[in-house]
């Protein structure tokens, strides 16, 4: 046996193949941050153009949930998503700053104000967007807190004996 084939029949020597999972996965894919974006879009012109006002106080409602809902989901099944959002160089400072833009819209909303002032432009964003991507983003930090290991820190339970 030569010196060469017994290096390529190491354990350490690994040609890559299309159904192999070695090669790392590639960076976050666009499409969860343009559907966003788009998203966002939408409900600011939708706001400005009166549509969430015209709906039952039920229906809004509805559409809130499902809104909080469909991104909790997003989160919970779609790898992509996750990938996404743990990527953000800040998540927490995120976070705050979207727990921030709700506390602001909802002190610049009038006291006793009717549901049809969050169906108005800066309530509908903050209801039916920032809301959601704030949990999610919530989401990723608490994650990230309970999976993070100290640097340094051995992964036996005890140090290895000399």
């Amino acid at each position: 046996m030569s010196v060469h084939s017994a290096a390529r029949n190491s354990t350490n020597v690994r040609t890559e193949s299309p159904l192999d999972p070695w090669p790392p996965r590639s960076a976050p894919r666009r499409a969860p941050g343009a559907a966003l974006v788009l998203w966002g879009l939408f409900v600011a012109a939708a706001s400005l153009d009166g549509v969430f006002g015209r709906l039952e106080p039920q229906a809004y409602g509805a559409l809130a949930l499902f809104a909080v809902t469909f991104t909790a989901l997003c989160f919970a099944l779609d790898r992509d998503v996750r990938d996404v959002i743990a990527a953000t160089s800040h998540p927490v400072r995120l976070a705050l700053a979207a727990d921030a833009a709700i506390a602001a819209t909802w002190s610049a909303m009038p006291a006793g104000a009717p549901w049809t002032a969050w169906a108005q432009f800066p309530g509908a964003v903050a209801l039916l967007v920032v809301l959601p991507l704030a949990l999610a983003l919530h989401a990723v930090t608490a994650r990230g807190a309970v999976v993070r290991k100290a640097p340094g820190a051995s992964p036996g339970a005890t140090p290895a004996a000399t």
